[in-house]
């Protein structure tokens, strides 16, 4: 886990949670997030790999459905990675906007548009990525879903799709406050597995 300016309480997070068995943190400052990830790269494994930014939170999520589509799409698609998205936009809108081509393909990305356009998408920060990744990324990339997931587009290097229905986009503590108080969200208080 990358933990970045917040190092001390995710840590701390992950202590009291019981996680330390299997979550490695590690404090990387960068400039962005491509220039991140190129630091981490050296003690990443060889393998496909999460990001999941902290901001979002995914209700009912089922985790080992949407690691055996990644892998059915690999081998359908020949995908480079695949992105979580919905057809539910946040308020305010504050997010990347996904352009869907042929069924369950990325077809173009706008980071934080102005406005929505019929078709789109919302990008839900969250997705799972092959290593090849990292050859589309340089230090000097502004953002990860602008620049990077831009040169592998436009390379023509396929990104799958996963639909997932309940998300919120939680952008202060007040937020999560609310969230925390709301009866039907009682999955932000149970222990995942």
């Amino acid at each position: 886990m990358i933990t970045g300016k917040y190092s001390d309480a995710i840590e701390e997070n992950v202590k009291q949670g019981g996680y330390t068995d299997f979550v490695e943190c590690r404090n990387i400052i960068g400039r962005s997030l491509p220039d991140v990830l190129l630091k981490a790269r050296d003690f990443m494994r060889s393998t496909p790999f999460l990001i999941h930014f902290n901001d979002v939170l995914i209700e009912e999520c089922d985790w080992e459905h949407i690691h055996n589509r990644y892998f059915e799409n690999k081998k359908r698609y020949k995908h480079i990675g695949m992105l979580l998205c919905s057809r539910y936009y946040p308020f305010p809108l504050g997010i990347g906007v996904i352009k869907e081509g042929k069924a369950d393909i990325l077809e173009g990305f706008t980071e934080k548009p102005d406005q929505l356009i019929g078709g789109t998408l919302a990008n839900l920060a969250v997705a799972i990525f092959e290593p090849e990744l990292f050859d589309y990324m340089k230090e000097d990339q502004r953002g990860f879903f602008e620049d990077t997931i831009g040169a592998v587009n436009s390379a023509k290097r396929p990104i799958s799709l996963y639909r997932v229905e309940k998300w919120h986009h939680v952008q202060d503590l007040k937020a999560l406050y609310y969230l925390q108080n709301d009866a039907d969200l009682g999955f932000l208080t149970r222990r995942c597995t």
